[in-house]
């Protein structure tokens, strides 16, 4: 009996083996996603929907993981959806919402909600923590504190960046979504920042000289072509130390080509002068074995022929 109830036991534990780590899970992405309402509420968006909050956080709209655990949030109250359309639309933060998934960076924004900046420098530097340290948000808000009102040219230029990157527009859009920037009225091209960035109004910045503003770029651009060229010299001297190794080693070559060459050629002709040697010799002693020949003819004809003898002899023999 023990034995079998032990086998039930395994059983349903190998079903389950973590029943927490489920729950677990549900819970952080329940806190991611009361985080990022969170911080669509520091920006002064107090609905948001499913669908943006899913490209947010970088996960597929019909992962059902996420679902349940959107659903979740408002089955426990956190969030409240709009009546005309309750699964799909924008959903808000309740006041419980607000307080179970409280962040650091929400904690820290409610302080500044409460605290009252005595000058214009203290009230700045609380605001600009609300911008993504990652991005350019900080510098465009330096810059237009500044200089007044900038062209997005101008600021992506003044930065030193193309103003379709990534960090830039980022910066850019952070700014706009803070309410800390709008379009300057007096010209519909130019940025400024908004009254709620200065404790008085009267307090902003006016427009800088557009020619203060070119040298600025121009100087920008000139500091950037330096740097490119320092960063470039180290490569560019270790390509002319490797071509010069490079030209070495082919002259090197090419040096021990022509002497492996000249050396054959000399021993090609060692090889060749005895066959010609033995070709004037072999010549030699054809032109005497004709010689020889010839000669051995005539002596065979000299002994073949009989000796003659003259008539003379055999008219006084026969007198």
């Amino acid at each position: 009996m023990a034995k079998g109830q032990k086998r039930k036991n395994e059983s349903v534990t190998d079903e389950n083996p973590n029943p927490k780590e489920k729950k677990s899970s549900n819970e952080e992405k329940e806190k991611a996603l009361l985080g990022n309402l969170l911080r669509h509420f520091m920006k002064g968006n107090e609905s948001v929907s499913f669908k943006e909050c899913s490209e947010d956080l970088g996960f597929m709209e019909r992962t059902k993981t996420w679902q349940a655990a959107w659903r979740s949030l408002a089955q426990q109250r956190h969030i409240e959806a709009p009546e005309a359309n309750p699964i799909y639309g924008a959903h808000k933060l309740t006041d419980q919402g607000k307080e179970f998934g409280a962040t650091d960076e929400y904690k820290e924004f409610l302080e500044d909600q409460r605290y009252q900046p005595k000058t214009n420098e203290e009230h700045q530097t609380r605001l600009k923590k609300r911008l993504d340290k990652k991005s350019y948000g900080e510098n465009l808000f330096d810059l237009l504190l500044e200089h007044g009102s900038l062209s997005r040219k101008e600021m992506s230029g003044i930065v030193g960046v193309v103003s379709g990157s990534h960090k830039f527009s980022y910066g850019f859009k952070d700014l706009k979504d803070l309410g800390f920037m709008e379009i300057d009225p007096a010209d519909k091209k130019k940025w400024r920042l908004t009254e709620m960035v200065f404790l008085n109004p009267e307090d902003r910045p006016e427009q800088s000289d557009p020619k203060e503003i070119e040298m600025l770029i121009a100087a920008t651009a000139g500091a950037k072509k330096a740097k490119k060229t320092d960063q470039e010299k180290p490569k560019k001297k270790a390509a002319a130390k490797e071509n010069a190794k490079e030209k070495k080693a082919t002259t090197k070559g090419r040096k021990k080509k022509k002497q492996s060459g000249e050396a054959e050629e000399q021993q090609s002709t060692t090889i060749e002068s005895p066959i010609v040697h033995d070709a004037a010799g072999s010549e030699n002693d054809e032109e005497s074995n004709n010689d020889a020949a010839k000669g051995g003819d005539e002596k065979v004809k000299s002994k073949e022929l009989p000796e003659v003898i003259p008539s003379e002899i055999f008219l006084k023999e026969d007198a």
